[in-house]
């Protein structure tokens, strides 16, 4: 599956041995050619491992091509320092948002690679303390995301050079009336890539 070591054995520790069908088709094209993806699969099919892994693949890469610190525990675990967000995931609900990130962070057990949640019901200075330590992946509620964006959070101002965006149940995004607050989301994320 092209995963690095380190992800390799954080999943082996879990008891992820086989890729499910979703990960087998997308993990090769995602890591190897960089493929835009649109899949669909049931829940409990394993699908915020095969968007998540191929951005924690790259984000791990990249750490090693370009090391600003190490990990003292163990000499294959990297990280790097950036000044924007590198992925932006948006989910529709609170409770699914901390749920992929938590399944992210459990792959990144042996890396230094900081996700942080935003999102509603959650005390928002804790999340702006978050976004202060610049975590390589927001996982955010449209709502919660865009109201720190317009309230000038500093670090999320920067969001739209982000190389990594995964809209998670999409169909669910739109049916909950988020469609307004993804369009102005949307909007800030192509002002970069238009200018």
């Amino acid at each position: 599956m092209m995963l690095p070591m380190t992800l390799l054995r954080s999943l082996c520790e879990k008891g992820f041995y086989e890729p499910m069908p979703i990960q087998r088709l997308v993990l090769p094209e995602a890591i190897k050619t960089r493929a835009n993806i649109i899949g669909t699969a049931q829940t409990g099919s394993g699908k915020t491992l095969a968007f998540g892994l191929p951005i924690l693949t790259r984000l791990v890469d990249a750490a090693a091509s370009t090391t600003f610190g190490v990990n003292d525990d163990d000499e294959n675990a990297v990280y790097r320092a950036y000044d924007a967000p590198q992925a932006l995931i948006i989910i529709p609900t609170r409770e699914l948002a901390i749920q992929v990130k938590d399944h992210l962070q459990v792959c990144c057990k042996y890396n230094r690679i900081k996700i942080a949640v935003v999102v509603g019901g959650i005390s928002q200075q804790k999340q702006e303390r978050l976004l202060s330590k610049k975590p390589e992946i927001v996982v955010a509620t449209p709502g919660r995301l865009l109201q720190l964006i317009e309230e000038g959070n500093e670090y999320l101002g920067k969001i739209s050079m982000i190389k990594y965006f995964v809209i998670d149940e999409a169909d669910r995004m739109i049916e909950r009336g988020h469609y307004s607050e993804m369009e102005k989301i949307l909007a800030i994320i192509n002002r970069f890539v238009l200018l």
